[in-house]
């Protein structure tokens, strides 16, 4: 099997202060090549296999310019990105499946080589070709026919890409980002544990796991000619900043009531630390999770029913309080917790269907975490679809 892609980004960005006579205009292009060659094979019935090779292959085009609506006249400035930067990414994998007896094992590794190239006539070029060999091992061990215990073993790469290592520009409302220098790949190392039970009328999956990272790219405070703040923000650079921690619970449920009624929920428990700086990590969610019921008839009618929410997050690290998407939200030093619920119901035929739907419908302002968008409010909506 080969797939090949073909993918082009364009992201403009316009931007005046107020009373300023000048307006800068910024544009970003990402144009990406890529192919993926695999074979799938069944050596024997108890064993199956998939591998391959696959190759990215990216070009950044940024180009930003300053105008003056009084002179008319154009100042070119550095993009937000080093113009002309290259990166590509090889890999060499293998992934196998064994059936053996009580036992499932999954076992696969996977080669990567990564370059990246800078390059940038204000800051300096930069190139860097990090490799990893990381792998992964799971078992499935059959405690009953409907019954199962599971596990994994798993390491995990991340070279630095173009925007980790020329970045310069706003982020945030208080927040510049300058080109970082010498940054080393992300590498982690995690477990997962857990049990699956699946009947006819009933199943379930809990299970818990931890990542380690090591070397991780975060941002820090830094100077830039010689300032902490440049245009009334404080100045950031990405760098390796140590280890950290994450460890989480993860739940699932589907439950038939009657034939033609089911309930479902879920529920995921998250928790990060920054074992360096001795503070939680970032970004790290709070409680969250949804339940609901589905009920489906014969005829093609269909209802379902959920409520979603998350819990408060006061384990902030020192980034998040200072991010404006989060600290002009908090309430007590927390991101507050919130709910809402969401109502389908729609009709489905051989070759038609309708669905109409309603999202939050209690219209409550909530907004998910570190996301810079609050979430909708009261929707209402229909959609169908016709198949040939």
């Amino acid at each position: 099997k080969v797939t090949s892609s073909l993918n082009r980004s364009i992201e403009g960005i316009i931007s005046q202060k107020n009373n300023s006579s000048d307006s800068k205009k910024q544009l970003d292009e990402v144009n990406t090549i890529g192919m993926i060659a695999e074979v799938i094979s069944n050596p024997k019935p108890s064993w199956h296999a998939q591998s391959g090779v696959e190759y990215y292959f990216d070009k950044v085009n940024s180009e930003a310019f300053v105008l003056n609506s009084i002179t008319n006249e154009e100042t070119s400035q550095r993009g937000s990105y080093a113009d002309g930067s290259t990166s590509s990414n090889l890999a060499l994998f293998t992934n196998h499946q064994f059936d053996l007896h009580k036992f499932q094992v999954s076992a696969g590794t996977r080669f990567n080589r990564v370059t990246v190239s800078v390059i940038d006539n204000v800051f300096g070029n930069q190139k860097i070709n990090p490799y990893a060999l990381v792998g992964n091992v799971g078992v499935m061990y059959k405690l009953h026919h409907k019954l199962h215990a599971i596990g994994s073993i798993n390491t995990g790469f991340r070279a630095p890409n173009i925007d980790d290592m020329s970045k310069f520009g706003t982020l945030e409302a208080n927040v510049f980002e300058i080109p970082s220098t010498q940054l080393s790949p992300e590498r982690s190392f995690s477990i997962e544990s857990g049990f699956k039970f699946s009947s006819q009328k009933l199943s379930w999956t809990v299970t818990a796991y931890q990542t380690k990272l090591f070397d991780l790219i975060d941002r820090v405070g830094t100077t830039y000619n010689g300032s902490d703040t440049f245009e009334g923000r404080k100045v950031y650079q990405k760098q390796n900043v140590g280890e950290a921690i994450v460890r989480g619970v993860e739940a699932d449920l589907e439950a038939t009531i009657f034939q033609s009624l089911s309930v479902f929920g879920n529920l995921t428990y998250t928790h990060g630390e920054n074992v360096t700086k001795q503070e939680p990590m970032r970004r790290i969610p709070p409680l969250f999770g949804r339940t609901g019921f589905r009920y489906s008839h014969s005829s093609g009618v269909w209802i379902k029913g959920e409520w979603a929410m998350a819990g408060a997050q006061d384990r902030l690290a020192a980034g998040d309080k200072s991010d404006v998407r989060i600290k002009l939200r908090m309430v007590d030093d927390a991101m507050p917790a919130w709910d809402i619920v969401n109502v389908y119901a729609g009709y489905s035929h051989n070759y038609f269907s309708v669905q109409v739907y309603g999202q939050n419908l209690l219209n409550k302002a909530y907004r998910v975490y570190a996301s810079g968008v609050d979430g909708f409010g009261r929707t209402l909506g229909v959609s169908s679809s016709i198949k040939f």
